[in-house]
């Protein structure tokens, strides 16, 4: 078995969800959360090979409305998973941050970048509407690319649209495409290219933004923005770290390494929100795909290439 480093791994405080039950909110509309402990996480992680998991909290988030509220809870949440960290040195940290209040994500991604020592930040794919590459967050880019900070976006239920009626939970779909819009968001308005210290992980192997990349080529030629005439549609593709949770289907994988930099391949599990069988499933078919073995073109994609993400040294842009 090969030895890995979950990039894409969630905790659920219990603070956490007793503050979202109190408030009636769900992981998704009728999906409740999955149960979690971390010893849970290290069962798991022990009966499939990861060395060091990389913690966040998923979707719904910290903020529900209220700016004080969501300030409150980023920062319990945060302070748990630093804790956690310390205790055991398998776990990572990505921080959340409250949006949309932009001051109040600013000041604690400072805190938890520069206090607490967290690993990195987990923006989602809106918040309130707003996405990553809004110019509304550029005080937040500002001092995440001062830090080379890593920047996991996580999906999250599109904001005002109304679902079409399929009886499908959001996740299988929704997410998904609210990937591709992320993304795209970033793309569109040049944010790379703006902001280069940022390392941006787009998870579940970028969405549909792989196979949609020919067509992203159209941004350049929007009239309505003629400053879209200079995005980079290859250039950031090839910026853009991607984990492959669910993306390991051989056809998948190898759509998302023709336009991924291989060395910015990342794995993932989405624990608890996939179980563990799932875990192992996944892990078994990227073992017996030639590209990720051993000596293999995608096998950084096991360990080293996250290694290199999250080291020290990784997080001074100058250093790069």
């Amino acid at each position: 078995m090969t030895a890995s480093v979950d990039v894409h791994h969630h905790a659920l405080p219990p603070l956490y969800t007793a503050e979202l039950a109190g408030l009636g909110i769900e992981a998704l509309p009728g999906y409740g959360f999955p149960e979690w402990s971390p010893e849970l996480s290290l069962q798991m992680m022990d009966g499939n090979g990861i060395e060091r998991a990389v913690l966040s909290v998923s979707a719904p988030g910290v903020s529900f409305g209220d700016p004080a509220a969501a300030r409150r809870l980023a920062r319990a949440c945060n302070e748990y998973l630093a804790d956690l960290a310390a205790s055991e040195p398998r776990f990572k940290a990505f921080a959340s941050v409250p949006l949309p209040e932009v001051a109040d994500g600013v000041g604690e991604a400072r805190y938890a970048l520069d206090e607490l020592g967290l690993d990195g930040v987990v923006l989602f794919t809106n918040s309130d509407g707003i996405y990553p590459g809004d110019v509304r967050l550029t005080p937040l880019h500002e001092e995440l690319a001062e830090r080379g900070a890593v920047v996991l976006v996580h999906p999250i239920q599109p904001c005002g649209q109304v679902e079409a009626p399929l009886g499908i939970r959001p996740s299988i779909l929704e997410f998904v495409f609210e990937s591709t819009r992320a993304a795209t968001s970033l793309v569109a308005n040049r944010t790379l290219a703006r902001f280069p210290g940022i390392r941006w992980i787009i998870p579940h192997g970028g969405g549909t933004l792989p196979y949609l990349a020919e067509r992203l080529g159209h941004l350049r030629r929007d009239r309505a923005v003629p400053e879209r005439e200079a995005v980079d549609v290859e250039g950031d593709l090839a910026g853009f770290y991607f984990d492959v949770t669910s993306t390991t289907r051989p056809h998948a994988l190898a759509c998302l390494a023709a336009v991924a930099r291989h060395d910015h391949l990342l794995f993932g599990t989405d624990f608890p929100f996939e179980q563990a069988t799932t875990v192992a499933a996944a892990v078994a078919e990227l073992e017996a795909n030639p590209a990720v073995a051993a000596g293999g073109a995608l096998a950084g994609l096991w360990r080293e290439n996250a290694a290199g993400l999250l080291s020290p040294s990784a997080r001074n842009p100058a250093a790069r």
